[in-house]
């Protein structure tokens, strides 16, 4: 699978000091119906992983979803892998000494939404995140308070942290100091954001298309998550939640 860098990194680099940049056709419809046929055969092969948290009150949005991890990925859909290589030109145009994680079950995931399904208020653990979208669905649009967080330094998991990111996701104070952006899913539509400092959640998907996008994560080689193994639980299995994640809000 072939695919050229698009024209004008400049204006891309312009757009993504805002905290995110979108890049339409970054495949064609013809690539994304390639992969979307592989993730169906392997989907008539092997059962997937549905994962379902339920909101606290104060979230508003609960979690559900099936989520193929990069561990599956790189055993059975080499195609998918290959994703990361075009993906990755695009992230060192925008933000230089960045690599796909090595904690090869978060590196990339094919993450699938139903009717109904939607994603919580969140930060991700890493510094940037790409969302690539394979299909067009009602609904399920990325909604994002572009570099919205307050980082205390030094402290990124700590519990202060934790009370701080938990006042400013109330909904009159992102409406008094943000103003949310949404990006809804479209064949071949890159997201690259600043995932560790974006504010962003998933609408509920309507209808009964599934919703499937390719997520990719990237950071600073040698990167420590104090937060991974409680994270890796809670996001890829139905085990009982641990500790209360500080990329989580509510």
């Amino acid at each position: 699978m072939n695919k050229c860098l698009p024209c004008g990194s400049g204006p891309l680099k312009q757009q993504f000091k805002k905290g995110y940049c979108v890049i339409d056709t970054f495949l064609s419809p013809y690539q994304c119906e390639y992969l979307l046929q592989i993730i169906a055969a392997y989907r008539a092969k092997y059962s997937i992983p549905e994962v379902t948290r339920e909101a606290p009150q104060s979230c508003g949005r609960s979690l559900h979803y099936w989520v193929i991890d990069g561990l599956q990925i790189e055993t059975h859909l080499p195609e998918i892998q290959k994703i990361n290589s075009l993906v990755h030109q695009i992230v060192n145009e925008l933000s230089q000494n960045m690599a796909l994680l090595t904690d090869k079950q978060v590196g990339i995931n094919i993450n699938i939404m139903k009717g109904g399904c939607e994603y919580r208020w969140h930060y991700d653990r890493n510094a940037l995140t790409a969302i690539l979208y394979l299909n067009e669905v009602a609904g399920g649009a990325t909604e994002i308070h572009p570099n919205y967080r307050l980082c205390l330094k030094g402290q990124q998991h700590s519990k202060l942290q934790r009370v701080l990111d938990a006042l400013l996701q109330l909904n009159f104070i992102r409406c008094l100091f943000s103003r949310k952006q949404s990006v809804v899913p479209r064949p071949g539509r890159l997201v690259i954001m600043r995932g560790d400092r974006c504010l962003h959640s998933v609408s509920s998907v309507e209808g009964e298309q599934e919703r499937i996008n390719l997520i990719l994560a990237y950071d600073h080689p040698g990167a420590d998550f104090p937060v991974a193994k409680c994270l890796n639980s809670y996001v890829y299995t139905q085990d009982a939640a641990g500790a209360q994640d500080p990329n989580y809000l509510g």
